[in-house]
């Protein structure tokens, strides 16, 4: 019986290991951590020091690992050392390219590859009764089939190498667009104000019923979500079948949104029925928003005064100014000032008479944000609910526009530019604010009508919704927005569900 080697012994590695073990085998394991592999040692696994020891004492090695990039890693100390016609089996779900790429690599050392992702879970794991994909010459398949049986039920020759990850990207596909359903169908439920069991209960035995739903389904009502299945690995399989397909993976690329949205709140190492979370209502308890790009468009206002500027001052300066230096440190904006003698005086002038521009551009009163504002405050104010400003905007600007706004604005706190922040809107501007609000990120909202303003809120790990208001989205922006309205009126819909 030949001695098989296995790196990478996690939820779902370690009860293969065991079953191998249970069948006879000689098993060695290297781990980064031994202390996680306790089991797999007590069952009689033999523990190595390194890859290369375990590459030496065996005569399969097996990996199941995290991420593409562990692949390749593990597989380049492998074929350093590694000897003429020894196998290497990946069961990680892992870049069909990678996949091919190892191969070749192994035909020129005279090794065996074999790409092997399993589907099943950690369930299927300890159970051993996971599915087996494939993906190797035939022979190779044939000769390394008992290993497969020792912890799978249903194994599928899926045809040459990386095929065995095709297949598995099309089984993650399936899974993905199937959880969506039912945390879909579940909060149409209990928008409905109907029993959102009732998925679980009544519907997974009829035809819209799914392994998915039987297994996750008591899970995502009860808030179970001990990892069978991380999400931070499920994410990368879909980001891996969104670059393989050459179609777009419309319901694919929505679950991994929302997904990514989940791992900025800390959940990446929570399992895959998590995503139930992310229809579940925000616990909304302030409002962050940057007033002034929500009424008039400052970026241009800026630019074209700067410009005015430095006519009038005689400075000589690039048409792509003033952007450069926005939120430069002194060491660059002294390095611009050498180039451009003058830049750093018409800057300053500009930012004491900014208070004053700002209104050359403001909105006739009645109009359609005007107004949506505020309605904003009012509901704001009336439900007791703490909003702040945090901008890039001079504060003397801030408080000359809520002074002159036509209708009472008493934000609790102001945060601003002149507090050390960047002039674009940047994470910490937004947490400041949560700060002196006396709230944590996860309960605040922030309204933001341009890219920077969504893509700082995102990671600042806060609530957003995108006014579409002077700019459109890019595709970079699209990927954080998770909320749009095309008023100020929206976000009182939105507050109003989040109650």
């Amino acid at each position: 019986m030949r001695k098989i080697g296995w790196i990478g012994a996690g939820i779902m590695g370690q009860p293969m290991v065991i079953h191998l073990l249970n069948k006879g085998y000689e098993v060695h394991v290297y781990a980064r951590h031994p202390e996680r592999v306790e089991q797999a040692k007590n069952a009689g696994a033999i523990l190595e020091d390194s890859i290369e020891d375990l590459t030496a004492h065996v005569d399969v090695i097996c990996t199941m690992v995290g991420f593409p990039s562990d692949v390749k890693e593990v597989y380049d100390v492998i074929f350093s050392c590694i000897e003429k016609g020894k196998t290497c089996i990946d069961f990680t779900t892992s870049s069909p390219k990678l996949a091919k790429e190892l191969y070749i690599k192994g035909k020129e050392l005279g090794v065996h590859v074999l790409d092997a992702p399993v589907t099943g879970g950690d369930t299927g794991a300890k159970n051993g009764t996971l599915t087996v994909l494939v993906g190797a010459d035939k022979e190779d398949f044939e000769t390394n089939k008992e290993i497969f049986e020792a912890f799978g039920t249903q194994i599928e020759y899926c045809g040459k190498a990386s095929c065995g990850q095709h297949v598995k990207m099309a089984n993650q596909i399936m899974i993905a667009n199937t959880l969506q359903g039912i945390c879909e169908a579940m909060s149409y439920l209990k928008c409905k104000d109907v029993d959102e069991s009732f998925v679980y209960r009544f519907l997974r035995n009829g035809a819209a019923g799914s392994k998915q739903l039987e297994f996750q389904g008591k899970k995502m009502l009860e808030n179970d979500y001990a990892p069978g299945f991380y999400v931070k690995h499920f994410v990368k399989d879909l980001k891996i079948a969104v670059q393989e397909a050459h179609f777009p993976l419309y319901g694919v690329n929505r679950v991994i949104k929302e997904y990514v949205d989940l791992m900025d709140r800390g959940m990446s190492d929570l399992g895959t029925q998590c995503l139930i979370e992310y229809f579940r209502k925000p616990q909304i308890k302030a409002v962050i928003f940057d007033m002034d790009g929500l009424m008039f468009n400052t970026e241009k206002m800026f630019k074209d005064e700067f410009k005015e500027k430095a006519k009038e001052l005689g400075v000589s300066c690039p048409d792509y100014f003033p952007e450069p230096l926005i939120g430069c440190d002194s060491r660059k904006v002294a390095e611009f000032e050498m180039m451009y003698p003058g830049v750093t005086r018409v800057m300053e002038e500009i930012q004491e008479e900014r208070v004053d521009y700002f209104f050359t551009y403001f909105k006739e009163p009645g109009s359609a944000n005007m107004v949506g504002l505020q309605n904003l405050i009012e509901y704001i104010e009336e439900n007791k609910i703490p909003y702040a400003v945090a901008s890039s905007s001079h504060p003397q600007a801030i408080k000359k526009f809520l002074s002159h706004a036509g209708f009472v604005l008493s934000p609790n706190v102001i945060v601003s530019s002149k507090e050390g922040y960047k002039s674009k809107p940047a994470p910490d501007v937004f947490l400041a604010a949560a700060k002196r609000l006396g709230m944590e990120p996860e309960n605040c909202l922030v309204l933001e009508d341009s890219k920077h303003g969504i893509m700082a809120a995102a990671n600042a790990k806060m609530h957003s919704i995108f006014i579409q208001d002077q700019i459109a989205p890019d595709d970079e922006m699209k990927e954080y927005i998770q909320e749009s309205c095309t008023d100020l009126n929206g976000v009182i819909d939105y507050l109003k569900r989040c109650k």
